[in-house]
């Protein structure tokens, strides 16, 4: 406690401020006014005071709200309410935002000391019976329920990483599993800005894998490489209080503020970072938050390196698809270069959509698999010049199913299922292999499904001559409503248009 005791006035009228100081006296506290809520909640984080005045009724920020936040900050800070005609209900409010007492209006100058006054001594049986309470060796019987409060927390802390552990560590697709950790932690420690740092492959600096909020941060020296290069978790509750790290702040974009960051790490070999700031309130974090993010840190690296072998094996298989695709196409003079053709149509469509780019990236993967299936389609079907006939037409409407077959044993092309089985369904339910109907269908299979049709008509086939780009268009045009999505067509028809 300062030798004069620190007393902050908020109101949003300067007349008020300067009465309840005058009233005061400055020799007797020191004494500061804010008129507004905002500006006074800052001033409270960079300093706080022994005591604070609050009007009820203020402009942006209420005195309510104001109350509230002052005692989630420092809770045995006294905060005196000042009042007009408060009503049963506005005291009640008041008291339950963390009001200690009320100053009413009009100002009685000797009451406004007295409450002050006692709002002092009260903080001030309070620090010391809490100085006196942690200076004192507790008893036995104390010491025994204490251990038992901290094992209760521990236990909780280790149920809550166990229930976020169970769900990353199912998830296998790498871009979903740093989300869900992002989440988690932000959850776990109350955190506004969490990012993921990666070691990339090949290489050992840190690449920027995911983020949540936060701001830009500068590549190099910054916090994340300090803990990735020293191995070791870092707490900094308060920045300003920790000259060695302000400069790797300030390359992340911070000038203060509190900071954990946690390295991720395989058999010794660090693969990343976690890094947490802006924690909800102001707060800083403290140790309980190291401790669970220490926790979750090895399963959160085990989970990672999973998703990573399992893209591996995916993009490996997803080359060994490409390849016999591209070896059916190979089969079929007519078909050469379909899948590749289509991929781009689909782009250019999911890009004139603004669809996201994993959006983009998804109907690529699907269009360039498409029609895998057809492997397990003889040759004397597939190269007939003529119709087929009902069996035969069968046996080759079969390919959508057998290639989802195909995809299905691929963890990382899961996303591109509903679009192999769904491409050749028809906007009217008359199409193959489930007949679903409009917006049944898969978004993506309906936007491959016009690319397809438009590279197959602008394709030569054995019975018949490639349609020019403008007969192509004005077929999907025709058939939109039908066979094709009426929202899709006109748009495909303009980002083709221009390419035609």
């Amino acid at each position: 406690m300062r030798n004069e005791p620190r007393v902050l006035i908020v109101d949003d009228e300067p007349k008020i401020c300067k009465m309840l100081a005058a009233a005061l006296g400055r020799q007797a506290y020191s004494i500061e006014t804010c008129h507004d809520a905002a500006a006074a909640l800052d001033r409270f984080k960079s300093d706080p005071f022994d005591v604070v005045i609050s009007d009820l009724r203020m402009p942006g920020v209420n005195g309510f709200e104001f109350i509230q936040r002052i005692k989630d900050l420092s809770p045995t800070t006294p905060v005196l309410a000042i009042t007009g005609h408060a009503t049963t209900e506005t005291a009640v409010r008041a008291i339950q935002s963390g009001a200690d007492d009320f100053i009413p209006k009009p100002f009685n100058i000797g009451e406004v000391r007295k409450l002050v006054e006692a709002a002092v001594r009260n903080r001030v049986a309070i620090e010391e019976a809490a100085a006196a309470a942690e200076a004192r060796e507790p008893s036995p019987a104390e010491a025994l329920v204490q251990a038992n409060a901290r094992l209760q927390d521990r236990v909780a802390e280790l149920l809550c990483v166990h229930e976020a552990t169970q769900t990353l560590i199912g998830d296998l697709r790498l871009d979903s599993l740093l989300e869900s950790a992002l989440a988690t932690v932000a959850s776990l420690t109350g955190a506004r800005a969490v990012a993921i740092f990666l070691v990339e492959r090949g290489r050992e600096e840190l690449a920027l894998a995911a983020r949540r909020g936060g701001r830009q941060a500068t590549p190099g020296k910054n916090l994340a490489n300090w803990v990735a290069t020293h191995k070791v978790p870092l707490l900094i509750p308060s920045l300003k209080d920790q000259p060695d790290f302000q400069e790797l702040a300030r390359a992340d974009g911070y000038e203060d503020g509190s900071f954990l960051l946690v390295p991720l790490g395989i058999h010794g070999e660090t693969t990343g970072v976690v890094w947490a700031a802006e924690r909800n309130g102001g707060q800083p974090f403290d140790e309980r938050h190291l401790r669970v993010l220490v926790d979750l840190g090895p399963h959160l690296a085990l989970a990672i390196a999973n998703a990573r072998h399992v893209a591996r094996v995916g993009e490996s298989a997803f080359a060994a698809l490409c390849a016999l695709a591209h070896s059916l196409e190979e089969r079929d003079q007519y078909l050469s270069g379909h899948s590749s053709r289509v991929a781009e149509y689909a782009a250019r469509l999911a890009r004139e959509l603004e669809l996201s780019p994993g959006a983009i990236q998804t109907i690529r993967q699907a269009a360039l698999i498409h029609d895998i299936g057809r492997l397990a389609v003889s040759d004397t079907i597939l190269n007939r010049p003529g119709p087929l006939d009902p069996k035969e037409r069968e046996e080759v409407q079969k390919h959508p199913v057998i290639g989802e077959r195909a995809i299905a044993a691929i963890p990382e092309l899961e996303h591109t299922r509903p679009i192999v089985r769904g491409h050749h369904e028809r906007w009217d339910g008359s199409g193959y292999p489930d007949q679903l109907r409009g917006r049944e269908i898969d978004p993506l299979a309906r936007i491959l499904a016009i690319a397809e049709a438009y590279d197959a008509m602008t394709s030569p086939r054995p019975h018949r001559p490639a349609k020019s780009p403008q007969e192509a268009l004005a077929e999907l045009a025709a058939a939109a409503g039908s066979q094709f999505d009426p929202d899709l067509v006109g748009p495909f028809c303009q980002a083709i248009g221009g390419m035609a």
